[in-house]
């Protein structure tokens, strides 16, 4: 939450793409619709749905420094960034994924 109060929500820092936020029941119809995929959770007596809706993406927390090239885990060296995004960039740079097109 505080990525997201600091940063005006939960979108991607990369790509701008929405990001759902953590804690949200993969049963919420706010982000998640139904896909053969869906099943039945006995436990939440509901179906679990487990595609996302179109214009959300899964959210992460990225090192804008990895911390193998030395960045560290304080709040000014972290992001939110949507999977696809944290995985493309791995440990560049911004300015090298950036210049990627990405």
């Amino acid at each position: 939450p505080e990525l997201a109060r600091r940063d005006g929500g939960y979108k991607c820092a990369y790509c701008g793409v929405a990001l759902v936020p953590p804690g949200v029941a993969r049963t919420d119809p706010a982000y998640y619709q139904p896909s053969n995929q869906a099943h039945y959770d006995p436990h939440l007596r509901k179906r679990v749905y487990t595609e996302l809706k179109a214009g959300f993406a899964q959210g992460t927390v990225d090192h804008v420094l990895a911390q193998e090239c030395g960045g560290s885990d304080a709040l000014d060296n972290l992001v939110l960034a949507c999977k696809t995004c944290n995985t493309v960039k791995k440990h560049h740079p911004v300015e090298a994924f950036k210049e990627r097109g990405q």
